[in-house]
């Protein structure tokens, strides 16, 4: 690893280099080593919720979600997402904007808007479930950037998610790539 490239943490990818140069339906050129790659910023966090029952015993309910941190937007998880090491050019990686106390109150927002849907006699027996971080992730989401011009030198890019293996943009120019195109 150079002084160009860092080690960080990211939700494990899905699909592969070479499943994106497939699914972006790119021109034969292509190889993996043509590939860009783009490092967007969330935060993971998984909740032990206690919600107390009228005439049960409390339960408790393990609830999973992921807040952008460039954005602020959150996004409930069916699973807590794996998460592994990758050594990313520091270019290719998008700064947050949202800090983790910010993103922890995002977080339990969504779940107290979850819970009161979900479980509507819990919530009047007591207005805020107790609720407890018990894992957390600062990780990226790797999106690939498949070159689709006529040569090495191309300057549009098909953009896709390496969680998901949707392509999410077509033909952008190179230059035209920010957190905003990726954002999700």
């Amino acid at each position: 690893m150079d002084d160009t490239e860092t080690s960080v943490d990211v939700i494990a990818p899905n699909l592969p280099v070479e499943g994106a140069i497939v699914r972006a339906n790119a021109p034969d050129w292509v190889d993996q080593d043509d590939v860009r790659v783009i490092g967007y910023p969330k935060f993971v966090f998984e909740y032990d919720i206690t919600l107390e029952q009228a005439f049960l015993s409390d339960r408790t309910v393990i609830q999973s979600v992921t807040v952008d941190a460039v954005t602020g937007g959150r996004l409930r998880n069916d699973t807590y997402p794996d998460v592994e090491s990758r050594t990313i050019p520091k270019e290719a990686l998008v700064q947050p904007r949202f800090q983790r106390e910010g993103a922890i109150e995002k977080a339990k927002s969504a779940i107290r808007r979850y819970i009161s849907f979900h479980y509507p006699t819990s919530v009047l027996v007591r207005s805020l479930p107790d609720m407890e971080i018990s894992r957390e992730d600062f990780a990226f989401t790797l999106y690939w950037l498949v070159p689709m011009g006529s040569g090495p030198d191309s300057e549009t890019v098909t953009i896709v998610d390496a969680v998901t293996g949707e392509a999410i943009e077509e033909d952008v120019r190179l230059e035209n790539v920010t957190a905003e195109t990726v954002a999700n």
